[in-house]
């Protein structure tokens, strides 16, 4: 009689156990670190790391960007404040950028409307970046005190209707820099191509305004040098222009968790980021476009010219390929309560 009693309180307690760490897997208990780091050997270089999502052009599950609105909302702890690339996405062509987008940390000066973050001083902000027939848009978001080592929900707007780009920062519109570096920017049209995302770093867009360009230091936009260093969670892709109320209102939940947070069909893509095992990031929206947690792995002989090469595996035929990381680097993620 003990030892039935003591099987079965001891059933009892690893139910308990079980049932509390799937509610707490639930409840965003993981996120994914990027480190941003590269290590090698005498043979190889890796490159750590990014997530990549399925490219809508072959695979119907994707998220299929173009001639719609758009909104991209993530939890993220940056452990650097500048020059750090969230999402990007994009179709590229014969090494040009037809169409894309991109969310991302930057900081610098310039009086030139798409680049920097103020016209004269060495200012922190957050942009979010859409390029559409040939033209780039950009809304900058000034942050008085640089967004880094602590959780902040940013999100980027596309308002086909309106024309409107505009970056949140932590549910608020904030405001840009100055007339050069505006949020939101008005004048944007709805992007005509899609193509590929990745997450963590800019695999998908080429800044070839750069190329030939008689300024020093001209970068209108962020290269493939400009990895993503920290934590991300709670990543949401929608085909609708979210508002600035529905933003505040479902970023600190899960979705589906409630009448006004719902998972419904504009929701393209919702990676929880709550697995903590493995490489591949579940996609709870109801397309199932999974992401999978990968790094580059270059050939030495490249090494010199890497970073002509990596983002363009695509295009041209290097000694080079994006490796399934498994596992993919698990840490505690954001906590709703």
């Amino acid at each position: 009689m003990k030892k039935t009693k003591w099987l079965l309180f001891s059933s009892m307690f690893l139910v308990l156990i079980l049932i509390s760490a799937g509610y707490g897997a639930e409840k965003g208990d993981y996120a994914l670190y990027f480190p941003a780091s590269e290590t090698s050997n005498d043979n190889y270089a890796w490159w750590y790391n990014l997530v990549s999502l399925s490219d809508p052009r072959l695979h119907p599950v994707g998220f299929d960007f173009k001639n719609t609105s758009m909104t991209v909302e993530v939890w993220v702890r940056p452990e650097k404040a500048a020059n750090g690339v969230i999402i990007a996405a994009g179709n590229l062509s014969n090494r040009k950028t037809s169409d894309g987008f991109a969310l991302y940390l930057w900081k610098g000066a310039s009086q030139y409307a798409l680049e920097g973050c103020h016209d004269s001083m060495d200012y922190s902000c957050v942009k979010f970046a859409v390029k559409s027939k040939g033209v780039w848009y950009a809304a900058v978001a000034y942050t008085l005190i640089p967004v880094s080592n602590e959780w902040h929900h940013l999100a980027g707007v596309l308002n086909t209707a309106s024309g409107t780009l505009t970056v949140y920062v932590d549910g608020n519109a904030v405001k840009g820099a100055d007339d050069n570096h505006p949020n939101p920017k008005t004048g944007v049209m709805a992007m005509a191509d899609s193509g590929p995302i990745f997450i963590g770093a800019n695999q998908a867009i080429t800044p070839e305004e750069t190329i030939g360009d008689s300024r020093k230091n001209h970068e209108t936009h962020p290269g493939i040098k400009h990895w993503f260093k920290g934590t991300m969670d709670e990543l949401r892709f929608w085909k609708e222009a979210r508002t600035e109320a529905q933003i505040r209102a479902c970023m600190k939940q899960e979705l589906g968790m409630s009448d006004e947070c719902k998972i419904t069909d504009n929701l393209a893509t919702y990676l929880k980021f709550n697995e903590g095992q493995g490489s591949t990031l579940r996609d709870s929206s109801k397309y199932g476009n999974n992401g999978s947690s990968r790094y580059y792995k270059n050939a030495k002989k490249v090494l010199k010219d890497h970073n002509l090469r990596v983002g363009y595996h695509t295009i041209v035929q290097d000694p080079e390929s994006l490796e399934i990381m498994d596992p993919a680097n698990w840490v505690a993620g954001f906590s709703y309560r």
